[in-house]
């Protein structure tokens, strides 16, 4: 054991995560003004970054003699979802040029400040959990359905102060994405399909690079908090 050394990892992985940070708002602020190109730029920077992350951590765990929180670790990044997506559009964006995601997707975030409001709108209760999103939605920008819904947040992504106040929410975020795709690894007997990062840890997650990237930095820093509290724990 060296708790020295696992302390130095542990610092590594704190700085990246500041890191990821700030990179998640400043690729936020080029959605907001639709700069896809440096969204995308951003993007792969942060991939980078995750992946330095999980490094980090699997490190300061070998340092603390804890094989098992490691093998856990990495079978929890080969299992789950996002967190495999993210790691392999890493090691593609490196080592070749398929293509994984297309600047196609307009993010809008909101806050429920009115629950009862929202509910007597769309209560996941008697619909579903994702019906009741889609119908809270087509309320806030006046669609019929679906579909219309799409062309009108090409045309205004922003719903109207009223409707907000209607609907009982608030809005956070409206902003370009990236739509991330399933893509293909490997050859011949060994391909094998990255699937587009739709769920995490059991959570539906829209596949979009702004959701991804606050998710996975989420699941990191919850693992350094951890593995701080493991390291605290040793004598």
């Amino acid at each position: 054991m060296d708790k020295g050394r696992a302390g130095e990892f542990l610092d590594k992985a704190d700085k990246l995560l500041v890191w990821g940070g700030r990179y998640l708002e400043e690729m936020r602020n080029y959605g907001r003004h639709a700069e896809l190109d440096d969204v995308e730029r951003v993007f792969v920077s942060i991939l980078m970054t995750l992946d330095s992350i999980h490094q980090a951590l699997v490190d300061a765990a070998k340092k603390l003699d804890l094989d098992q929180w490691r093998d856990q670790l990495n079978q929890l990044r080969e299992n789950d979802i996002l967190l495999r997506y993210l790691w392999q559009a890493r090691n593609s964006e490196t080592h070749d040029a398929l293509v994984k995601w297309r600047p196609s997707m307009r993010h809008v975030e909101l806050r429920v400040v009115d629950p009862i409001k929202a509910t007597k709108i769309a209560d996941p209760r008697m619909i579903g959990q994702q019906a009741s999103i889609a119908r809270l939605f087509c309320y806030l920008f006046a669609a019929k359905n679906e579909a219309e819904l799409i062309e009108v947040l090409k045309a205004n992504p922003k719903p109207s102060l009223e409707r907000q106040a209607e609907a009982g929410v608030e809005l956070l975020h409206s902003l370009d994405s990236l739509s991330l795709d399933s893509f293909a690894i490997g050859r011949g007997n060994g391909a094998q399909t990255i699937d587009a990062p739709a769920s995490h840890l059991g959570n539906v997650l829209p596949p979009s690079a702004d959701q991804a990237v606050l998710h996975g930095l989420e699941f990191y820093k919850s693992k350094l908090n951890e593995l701080k509290n493991a390291e605290n724990a040793v004598p």
